[in-house]
This record gives structure tokens, C-alpha cells and sequence, in this order.
């Protein structure tokens, strides 16, 4: 892949006046020709010995893509995690005072 284009795109929730930053990450895997086995190995078992995982992380309410990973199928989700979890900070994590009501 030589290049990627990547365009802001702000999605509106109702979460908007409840948090700063709304961050999604998630991964796909999906199996590549045995010829790369030696650069991206699948995940072992019963699957292809060889595979590709892609994890990313996209801000919702700028529409930023904050990080991409491309690495082996055999990469856990857990290794991204911890690749990213000093971005977080205090004020990244907050959350919803719900109220109740009497009938």
C-alpha cells in the first residue's frame, strides 16, 4: 500500500454534550496467500498459516482515524491495547450522571 487517504468525516450523536471524545477501536483479520507466512503468520490451529490483522481506532465526534496497526494474523487485540493506552488521559474517561424519577 503506497499511499491511504483518509477524509474527516463528524458524526453527530446524542453523546455529544456527554463526552469530548468518543473513541471506537476494533479489528478484522483475514487470511493472506501462504507465501506470506513468514511476515504475517495466521493464527495457528485449524485456519491458513498465514493471515493479516488490521486494528483501528477512529474518534467519532472529529471524525479523526487516530491510529492504524497492520501486522501478523497471530497479533492479539489485547498488544494494540497496550500500544495505545498512554494516549488515554483522566479527563478521557468520565461519565453520565442518570436521574431518576419518583412516579
Amino acid at each position: 500500500m503506497n499511499s491511504v487517504t483518509l477524509t474527516n468525516s463528524n458524526i453527530p450523536t446524542i453523546w455529544d454534550s456527554h463526552f469530548n471524545r468518543i473513541r471506537i477501536v476494533d479489528s478484522t483479520a483475514f487470511q493472506v496467500p501462504e507465501i506470506y507466512k513468514s511476515v504475517y503468520p495466521g493464527s495457528g490451529g485449524s485456519s491458513q498459516p498465514s493471515g493479516l490483522k488490521i486494528q483501528l481506532e477512529y474518534e467519532l465526534k472529529s471524525g479523526n482515524f487516530m491510529h492504524i496497526d497492520v501486522g501478523p494474523g497471530s497479533g492479539n487485540d489485547n498488544t494494540f491495547g497496550s500500544k495505545i493506552k498512554d494516549t488515554f488521559k483522566a479527563v478521557n474517561i468520565s461519565h453520565i450522571q442518570c436521574k431518576t424519577s419518583k412516579n
